[in-house]
């Protein structure tokens, strides 16, 4: 086989984008539960500590929201924080269900011997659901960033993978919809980076190696079969 492995992306991938409406529409919720300016919190919570939270500088959800507090001079209780906590963890968690098809495509590639990988620029609540999960158990390694403290586009968080999957970076296939500029990582890093399209991933998430890749894309998930045919 020309490739032994098979490296995806989550949001826009495996699973859906996430929609900013709906998302503004949780932490507009819970911006008023903490009494903070919704608007300030938003744009805390989205853009401000986004990095850090990505890179895993948070052991929970509650000390994420207690730093985002502590920046936003508000002092919360303890069992606003617990509310507000259970509403963006069980938002995150109907995040996570797969898009069609992907559960028959990611059984089907292990079952013809390719290893399975998934590198997902996270926070610490996607970190928590992911193991229970429906595809958790389909991918033999999974790199997110807040556990390795690496994001993307950094080689080194593709490296890793390859790493663990036992796999030399030129056979691995890298599947995303252009976010967090990692294409252009995985081809630094060696691998086939191929980007995907769909009417999903043009929403919402800002995609900038979508906007410019000249490379390889597919526009369905299943569309991978074709790849290593």
């Amino acid at each position: 086989m020309k490739y032994q492995a098979v490296i995806f992306d989550l949001f826009g991938t495996l699973v859906d984008n996430i929609s900013l409406q709906q998302s503004h529409l949780v932490l507009a919720e819970m911006a008023h539960i903490l009494r903070i300016p919704e608007q300030e919190f938003i744009t805390t919570w989205i853009i401000d500590t986004w990095y850090v939270r990505a890179c895993g500088n948070f052991s929970s959800l509650e000390a994420s929201v207690e730093h985002i507090c502590h920046l936003l001079n508000t002092h919360a209780k303890t069992n606003q924080i617990q509310h507000v906590c259970h509403l963006w963890s069980n938002f995150t968690l109907k995040l996570l269900h797969p898009r069609p098809d992907v559960i028959r495509i990611l059984t089907h590639l292990h079952s013809i011997g390719y290893k399975l990988g998934l590198i997902s620029d996270c926070a610490i609540e996607v970190q928590l659901h992911w193991p229970h999960t429906s595809l958790a158990h389909l991918i033999d390694t999974s790199i997110l960033s807040c556990a390795v403290k690496i994001k993307k586009p950094d080689a080194r968080i593709y490296q890793l993978a390859c790493e663990r999957l036992n796999v030399d970076p030129k056979h691995c296939l890298y599947i995303g919809d252009g976010s967090s500029h990692e294409l252009s990582g995985a081809a630094n890093a060696g691998l086939y980076p191929v980007l995907l399209t769909g009417s999903d991933n043009d929403k919402d998430a800002i995609r900038p190696d979508a906007e410019i890749w000249q490379g390889p894309s597919i526009s369905l998930i299943s569309d991978v079969m074709t790849l290593i045919s």
